[in-house]
Formats: C-alpha cells, sequence, structure tokens
C-alpha cells in the first residue's frame, strides 16, 4: 500500500465520522477509534473528528478500548452487542470483521458508533465486511444504520 492509498483510506474515514455525526444528531463530531488484531492486541486507538472536552476524550477512549477487548475475548462474537450490559457501562459500538480483527468506536449513539465501525472495517479491507456479516451484525444488534453508511 503507498502514502496515496493510505491518504485516501484516511479521507474516507473522515466522511464515515462526519456522516456518523449528522446522522447522530447530538452535535458531536467525532470519537474515539480504536482497532485490534486477530489476537486481540490493541493496534490503534486514536481520535477521528473532534472532541473539544479532553475528559470526554478521554471516556470514549477508555469506552472504546473496553468494547475492543471485550469483543476480542469473545472470539465466536460477531458485535459488542452480544456481551452488551448497559448497567455495567459495557456499551455495543464494536464489531469483529471476516479477518477476525476488531474494530471500535466511541463517541456517538451505539447503533452509530457500531455501523461506522463496520463501515471503517470495510475501508480498510473491503472484503473483511461482506454483506452476510453485515446482515448478521446488524440481526444481533437491531442496527438500522448499517445501510446509511453503505452496507
Amino acid at each position: 500500500m503507498n502514502i496515496l492509498d493510505i491518504a485516501a483510506k484516511m479521507a474516507a474515514i473522515d466522511e464515515v465520522v462526519r456522516k456518523a455525526g449528522e446522522l447522530d444528531g447530538r452535535g458531536r463530531t467525532g470519537g474515539v477509534l480504536c482497532g485490534a488484531d486477530q489476537r486481540g492486541v490493541i493496534v490503534a486507538s486514536m481520535l477521528v473528528g473532534e472532541v473539544a472536552d479532553p475528559e470526554r476524550a478521554a471516556s470514549f477512549k477508555k469506552n472504546g478500548e473496553e468494547k475492543t477487548t471485550r469483543l476480542s475475548a469473545n472470539f465466536s462474537h460477531v458485535s459488542g452487542w452480544m456481551t452488551r450490559d448497559f448497567d455495567a457501562k459495557k456499551y455495543g459500538g464494536s464489531v469483529r470483521d471476516n479477518c477476525g480483527r476488531v474494530f471500535a468506536f466511541s463517541g456517538f449513539s451505539e447503533h452509530i458508533d457500531e455501523a461506522l465501525s463496520a463501515a471503517v472495517a470495510k475501508i480498510i479491507d473491503p472484503k473483511s465486511m461482506d454483506p452476510a456479516t453485515v446482515a448478521m451484525i446488524a440481526k444481533v444488534s437491531g442496527n438500522p444504520h448499517m445501510g446509511a453508511f453503505g452496507l
């Protein structure tokens, strides 16, 4: 992959985050994107878009990493909703792609975080988020937003 490919993927991720903010409708414009490899090791945890409040950004980072770690620990699960426990602050918003990698986002509503995570997985590797996987994730979580992200 060359630098132009990387730049194109970064621009596509920025666009997905912008779209998520519009869908969310609460004036939010960013959050924290996390990713884990097939072994469950978090390889990325980064702010995407804008989060003005440093405390809120830290909370998004904590939640995003928790979502990533929890889904990574449950290899047969495709969605963080399968172990969601709202009272224990274990939220939906993570997905597993066809390669076993986990993507999570924290910053918008749980369903939008989940759809955004699936869209990022597809941007990174288009073959990793096929229609059957997207349908399975949406069925598990009851997510109505997958289509809004072109999934």
